[in-house]
């Protein structure tokens, strides 16, 4: 049974659907993927990683980069519960911050899922999904 389904942004040649975790992970690609402001009529959509550009990748970093991944996941995905023992963001050795979003589906059997992606300050804003 599906559950969510939407347009398949990834590969706009190709005229299917995508369906239930697939939306999920381009729902929360996008928001990632979207400096608050860059959207006109929704100024608020999105995260401000601008902010941590030019500051020093500490662990005090790393908690405020974390708390504006789940507040803009938590605002505008409200299809998922994120599981905050599980979820991280770390930095790297090669100026890079790591995250993990470990979420369940709500209304679906209890299953963890997982998003990782990585920033680097050289792209700022631009995640990048692991698979």
């Amino acid at each position: 049974m599906t559950f969510y389904s939407d347009v398949n942004q990834q590969d706009p040649l190709v005229q299917d659907k995508i369906f239930d975790l697939e939306d999920i992970y381009q729902s929360i690609h996008n928001i990632l993927n979207t400096e608050k402001g860059e959207r006109l009529f929704f100024p608020e959509f999105g995260i401000n990683l601008e902010q941590f550009l030019f500051d020093l990748l500490t662990p005090v970093a790393e908690k405020l980069i974390y708390k504006e991944i789940y507040d803009a996941l938590k605002q505008h995905e409200p299809r998922i519960e994120i599981d905050n023992g599980l979820s991280f963001v770390r930095s790297t050795d090669n100026h890079e911050v790591y995250a993990e979003i470990a979420f369940s589906i709500k209304g679906k059997v209890s299953e963890t899922y997982l998003y990782q992606s990585r920033i680097s300050r050289k792209q700022k804003g631009n995640f990048y999904e692991i698979q």
